[in-house]
């Protein structure tokens, strides 16, 4: 089914190139990180960009109820009522048709929805406090979420639901293999953050891997913002010597946890701070720094990359705009551009992945 078939196509902020053809959305996505580069008056090597299809690729699904309605917003900002997604996988669409035979008495509130590579399903209600008593009081919503197979998570801590004396109560959250990174399970909480698809994530690490084996084995690698170890545990099965820098502590737990079980931990080390704030030490150095920031980018980071004694950077960005403010920065220092990829993880959206490899000439 084509895209162009979607009737929410007109009206719906999900996607963005109505009526065009594939082909000439990836064209758009080259030619808009081409001339980024250009207005910077930069010389980036040539573009590649890797597709892994159009449509069907969410694992993934993030909506917004509002009044009765289930799906995603318009430009005028109302929720638009959604009963199919051409962007989500086929098992995760099954989940959100029986997700939405349920009423939920509440007035606004946002779901996430996966479905693991096992099959399993989860939902994380990330609602106000009066509605989350009023569910846990009224049992009914969640027995049929339950009877539908799916684990719930609520709130911002992902606690899970469990029954009470006169009412559900909340206990501690309870990871799940939610993701996969190379065939190696990732537990984590439905909450928590990953790329919308592990099969366009694999991709990416499929980039990393090759260009840390052209620079040679047992490496020694930094990776800033580590989250649950979709590069870090790959880069361990390749034999590589992996130091992780992650502000966050329940991903740091994860990453751990995930290291240990599937036996990679033995050359891991973990660091939690905040090093956007706190100085890394001047000593350290590494053949390979992986660095996976947010939308904003590197910020003030940057310095501190600069500083540490890196012999090459692989930067990977989700915002094209914040990358080339950074690639200024560490070209200026004594970087140069070895290769450049674009990984197209959001199909019919403007949006896109872009991997740099970065090597550092006056080292």
């Amino acid at each position: 089914m084509s895209i162009e078939s979607c009737r929410y196509l007109s009206v719906c902020q999900g996607c963005h190139f109505e009526k065009m053809a594939y082909s000439e959305q990836l064209e758009i996505k080259k030619n808009h990180l081409a001339e980024l580069f250009q207005n910077h008056q930069l010389q980036p090597p040539p573009i590649a960009i890797r597709s892994l299809g159009e449509n069907y690729l969410r694992q993934r699904f993030d909506f917004t109820i509002h009044n009765g309605r289930m799906g995603l917003y318009s430009a005028d900002r109302e929720i638009i009522d959604i009963e199919s997604c051409q962007q989500v996988a086929s098992e995760l669409q099954k989940a959100f048709s029986d997700f939405r035979s349920i009423p939920f008495p509440i007035k606004k509130g946002s779901v996430r929805l996966r479905v693991g590579p096992s099959g399993l399903r989860g939902v994380w209600l990330d609602f106000a406090n009066t509605d989350i008593k009023n569910l846990l009081d009224e049992k009914n919503t969640l027995e049929r979420l339950w009877k539908l197979g799916f684990h719930i998570e609520i709130g911002q801590k992902g606690k899970v639901p469990i029954p009470g004396t006169e009412s559900y109560k909340l206990s501690a959250p309870q990871p799940h293999v939610w993701f996969k990174t190379q065939d190696i399970p990732l537990k984590s909480l439905i909450l928590n953050f990953t790329q919308p698809s592990w099969n366009t994530a694999d991709a990416l690490t499929e980039i990393i891997l090759k260009w840390v084996s052209t620079l040679g084995t047992q490496l020694t690698v930094a990776e800033f913002g580590s989250g649950i170890g979709q590069f870090t545990l790959p880069l361990l099965a390749s034999g590589h010597n992996v130091d992780s820098f992650e502000s966050h502590i329940l991903a740091t737990e994860l990453l751990r946890l995930n290291a240990t079980d599937s036996q990679l931990d033995k050359n891991l080390t973990i660091y939690c701070d905040d090093y956007h704030k706190k100085p890394l030490p001047s000593d350290l150095f590494y053949d390979v720094a992986v660095v996976n920031p947010p939308r904003s980018g590197l910020l003030q980071f940057s310095d501190q990359l600069i500083r540490v004694k890196t012999k090459n950077v692989i930067y990977i960005s989700c915002f094209p705009e914040s990358l080339i403010e950074d690639l200024e920065k560490l070209l200026a220092s004594g970087y140069q551009i070895k290769e450049i990829q674009i990984v197209d993880q959001f199909p019919q959206t403007k949006h896109y992945e872009t991997c740099v490899l970065l090597e550092r000439i006056d080292f």
